[in-house]
């Protein structure tokens, strides 16, 4: 950053002193800010335009893209945490994935007297940093409390809805990791003692979630209504591609479900017409942490009743497959 600072001084004195028959002297505001309005105190940053307003909005703008440059040069430290026997294990190792866009403009800036030696206007914005933290830290704690609300309820949770809420809590972890970085970048020793165990938990947030998944076997239980075991086999395959474990035998969880051929006879009462649905129930020590309806709107006719299900809960199974996804994921 000096190295730029000491360039941008040397081009602006030279293009002042070129445009002018007399050597018109670069105010140090505009030459070199950073200098002038010491950077452990202010965030500062010249902006220059055709106007007066152009010059203070590209000023405003530079102080965005200053902060942008102190996170993207700043080498991050990525922080693993494993918890092994109850006891939780710290990994370090350099990184820059952390890096944020930011394009946060600060406001109440304050601006130094204009320099115009021609037909451009320049000058110099510049604001407290503890000014500037406070002003990113309000939407930052908002964001930290929203997140530990489902991380801190994710915790006393059965696994399976743990799951859930640590998915939730994953949401907002882009958003907030962004705001923690520039928080860092305009004052890093306040950023960490303010945010040290939020940090921390984001990045136990994974580990958490898949150890709740790992918790949460089921046990389908036996399906009436099923034929050739058709619903049986999709239930089956829609828990184990939502991340879930199947068991065979006893399991923490219990899937009821209960299917209904909704079967009734067309034209001289040898049609057979079936839409079928079902309920599936996830239960964890009798009580109910899941559930969904699915139903088949389409018809299937048929002559015969081994044929009616056959058709109809291939039906069902492909709907099951769609909507118990989608659901169980946006729960």
């Amino acid at each position: 950053m000096k190295n730029i600072k000491s360039i941008l001084s040397v081009l602006l004195s030279v293009v002042f002193v070129s445009c002018s028959s007399t050597k018109v002297p670069v105010p140090e505001y505009i030459s070199d800010c950073h200098e002038y309005y010491d950077e452990g105190i202010y965030l500062s940053a010249v902006g220059e335009g055709k106007t007066l307003e152009e010059a203070r909005i590209a000023a405003a703008v530079e102080i965005s893209r200053y902060i942008q440059t102190e996170i993207d040069s700043n080498v991050k430290i990525e922080m693993f945490y494993k918890e092994t026997d109850g006891k939780i294990n710290l990994n370090e190792s350099s990184s820059s994935v952390n890096s944020s866009k930011s394009n946060f403009i600060f406001t109440g800036l304050e601006y130094s007297e204009v320099y115009k030696p021609k037909k451009t206007y320049y000058i110099a914005a510049y604001i407290e940093k503890a000014k500037a933290y406070n002003q990113v830290n309000v939407e930052t704690k908002i964001l930290m409390n929203e997140f530990l609300e489902l991380y801190s309820a994710a915790e006393k949770e059965d696994p399976l809805s743990a799951v859930s809420d640590f998915s939730k809590a994953k949401q907002f972890t882009p958003a907030l990791i962004e705001k923690i970085n520039i928080l860092t970048a305009i004052d890093s020793g306040r950023a960490a003692d303010e945010y040290a165990e939020c940090t921390k938990k984001i990045s136990l947030l994974e580990t958490k979630k898949n150890e709740s998944l790992k918790k949460s076997a089921v046990q389908i239980q036996k399906i009436d209504e099923d034929y050739e075991n058709i619903i049986y086999s999709q239930v089956e395959a829609s828990l184990k591609n939502a991340g879930l474990g199947v068991s065979k035998g006893a399991a923490a969880y219990k899937a009821n479900v209960t299917v209904d051929l909704n079967k009734v006879t067309e034209g001289d009462g040898e049609l057979l017409v079936a839409r079928p649905s079902a309920e599936i129930e996830i239960l964890y020590k009798d009580e109910t942490v899941y559930t969904i309806t699915v139903s088949v709107d389409e018809k299937t006719l048929a002559y015969g009743m081994d044929k009616l299900r056959r058709e109809s809960l291939k039906k069902l199974a492909k709907k099951i497959a769609a909507d118990f996804g989608k659901d169980f994921s946006a729960r």
